[in-house]
């Protein structure tokens, strides 16, 4: 939680440089926190970006920068614990005079967000952070360096970090559970910015409890939290864009309001390029929504919102130049391999069945890839609307506006990529349609004149949705329960196949070998092992031709590479295209028992054969150098 309060003193001190904080804090605590937390914790990211740079991402440049970050926060004339205090005496007031079905559902809801807690900080990192994101920040926090990730990911590491910072600066003075935790506290806070955003919109408590509730049966929101990857990040930082776009109206400050709202926007579209397409069509519906209470021109502000948006880009564009001499890399320069910005995930038949079946596709679908869904909630209570008064002014109303934002966001992004159906790629777009759901079921619940069995009936589905959601974490929960008994199963206990054949390799590799992969997923390898794999340039001769061109005995040993690793189950055709390719004599091979589809093969050849070695140079950082 040290690490969280840095973020959070990082966040008021920029809220105290924008004036918001001292207008505010007496009417808005909780959303002031979680404010603080999302964006500072962004701030926080872009100055980790550019001590990686500079080789400065080590444990001690880290602390002072906590330290001093903890020292604004102990000198701010509001503090974190005030913020937190009024909301949570709040809250308590409000359970303690409740009736007991909404006093249940309050009190399974945290049950359960205190599971996810356990799992992020149990379950290994799994899918495309196995992959990618936990694998690159482990290798930035053993070098202390920000530099493109060796191999299959060299180019991909042009994109937008802003949770990957994050990771390797938490890697760096704790390991991977405490920089997989850290997403915890950042889905509370961002779920305190839904419920500031529904209370706008004018959710009372128990609309506000319903729409936590459909928040957290969100598996598009809650794989997220413990599966080690950065969505949430861009989810919260969407939310805190719209948020403070709709406080802009009510602030006496609304140009900072506004400029903070611009700041949240671009770093959500850094952290997920994919929030270029949809946060912005939302914005603009409502900054251009005609309303009595604009103290700025509508063309002003959108003005405002598009500069602070540019501004919080920096950190990104100086990271890519730095890295690839290509500031607007991926889209201009840094690489001619561009195919994963156009990706096409189905057929065409496919595609036009996802599109027909909108929204029940985002909250049914088990499309491959699509990494969670929208709650059942929101189409289950939706109906309810029915019954829910319509307001005098329809333009008027926050929940309107919402709809229309979430709506225009949806509809850019189906147009412009019709083939992705991933949630995660718009969250925080989609979530403004669940304030209207909340509001229509409170308004029954509230209704003196409703039948109590419906009321008894809206809790009930909402205890199943949580009782149903909850089985992603029973394993962790018991895998933690048997590490307290001292019973817990190793390193691998929940983790996917890789772990099992990369803890062999890590066993019997020696410090400093090279290790050329054919597969997706590195995680599990040793610190030294993951710096000295193959290179980008490497890694393009796997690309076998006809003529069977490409990976050779030959340039395995030049290139010093002591071991191969190759995941047969997506690799398989590299595989038999190698092992059909003549050996030279010098060049002998010793092939490991093949587990779960991982062949590992270990190359032994003279030590002049190799062109390239790769040798530690200072702490935990391993280069390559030629063979003198």
């Amino acid at each position: 939680m040290i690490y969280t309060a840095a973020c959070a003193g990082t966040g008021l001190l920029a809220l105290r440089m924008l004036g918001i904080l001292h207008t505010t804090v007496s009417m808005m605590a909780a959303p002031l926190l979680s404010t603080a937390v999302v964006l500072g914790q962004a701030l926080l990211a872009s100055i980790w970006l550019l001590f990686g740079l500079v080789g400065w991402l080590k444990p001690l440049p880290i602390w002072l920068m906590i330290m001093i970050m903890l020292a604004v926060l102990l000198v701010q004339p509001v503090g974190v614990s005030r913020l937190a205090r009024q909301p949570l005496i709040a809250l308590l007031g409000w359970w303690l005079t409740e009736t007991p079905l909404p006093r249940l559902l309050t009190v399974s809801t945290a049950l359960l967000v205190l599971a996810f807690a356990v799992a992020a900080w149990i379950k290994p990192p799994f899918g495309d952070a196995e992959a990618f994101y936990m694998t690159y920040a482990r290798i930035i926090a053993a070098s202390g360096r920000l530099e493109p990730m060796p191999g299959l990911y060299e180019t991909f590491s042009s994109i937008g970090m802003i949770g990957e910072p994050h990771f390797a600066a938490l890697i760096a003075l704790s390991g991977v559970p405490a920089a997989k935790l850290f997403v915890w506290p950042l889905a509370i806070a961002g779920a305190g910015l839904l419920l500031a955003i529904g209370r706008l919109a004018g959710l009372g408590s128990r609309g506000s409890l319903l729409l936590l509730v459909m928040l957290f049966t969100t598996t598009a929101y809650t794989h997220h939290i413990w599966d080690g990857k950065v969505d949430l990040f861009a989810a919260a930082l969407g939310l805190l864009a719209v948020y403070w776009t709709l406080a802009a109206r009510t602030t006496r400050t609304g140009k900072s309001a506004l400029v903070l709202a611009g700041l949240a926007a671009g770093f959500a579209v850094v952290a997920k390029f994919s929030y270029a397409i949809s946060l912005a069509p939302a914005m603009l519906v409502l900054l251009w929504w005609p309303h009595c209470k604009a103290d700025i021109p509508r063309f002003r502000a959108t003005l405002i919102v598009g500069c602070a948006a540019a501004v919080a880009t920096i950190p990104h564009l100086v990271k890519n130049w730095a890295m690839f001499a290509a500031p607007l890399a991926p889209f201009l320069g840094g690489s001619s391999d561009q195919n994963w910005l156009q990706q096409v995930w189905f057929a065409p038949n496919v595609v036009q069945w996802i599109i027909a079946t909108y929204p029940f596709a985002l909250t049914f679908g088990r499309y491959p890839m699509q990494g969670g869904n929208l709650s059942f909630l929101w189409l289950t209570l939706l109906p309810l609307l029915w019954w829910l008064p319509r307001p005098e002014q329809l333009r008027d109303s926050v929940l309107f506006q919402l709809c229309l934002a979430g709506l225009a966001g949806m509809l850019v992004w189906i147009v412009l990529r019709p083939s992705i159906i991933a949630p995660r790629y718009l969250l925080a777009v989609l979530l403004l349609f669940y304030p209207l759901a909340a509001r229509a079921a409170e308004h029954m619940l509230d209704n003196q004149c409703a039948p109590k069995l419906l009321g008894a009936a809206i809790y009930a589905v909402a205890l199943g949705a949580l009782a149903i959601f909850s089985y992603p974490v029973l394993p962790a929960a018991a895998e933690s329960a048997r590490q307290l008994l001292g019973r817990g199963s190793g390193p691998c206990a929940l983790a996917s196949i890789h772990c099992a054949p990369l803890q062999q390799l890590n066993a019997e590799a020696m410090p400093g070998d090279r290790v050329y992969t054919l597969g997706y997923y590195t995680y599990w390898m040793r610190d030294d092992l993951l710096q000295c794999k193959d290179r980008g340039g490497e890694y393009a001769m796997a690309r076998f031709s006809g003529a069977g061109k490409g990976l050779s005995w030959d340039a395995l040993a030049a290139g010093g590479f002591r071991w191969l690793v190759i995941d047969r189950t997506s690799h398989g055709q590299a595989y038999d295209a190698l092992m059909n390719t003549p050996r030279p004599d010098h060049v002998q091979l010793d092939i490991r028992q093949q587990q779960n589809g991982i062949q590992i093969l270990r190359l032994i050849y003279d030590e002049v054969t190799a062109q390239r070695i790769c040798r530690q140079t200072a702490g935990g950082t391993w280069t390559l150098t030629a063979q003198p």
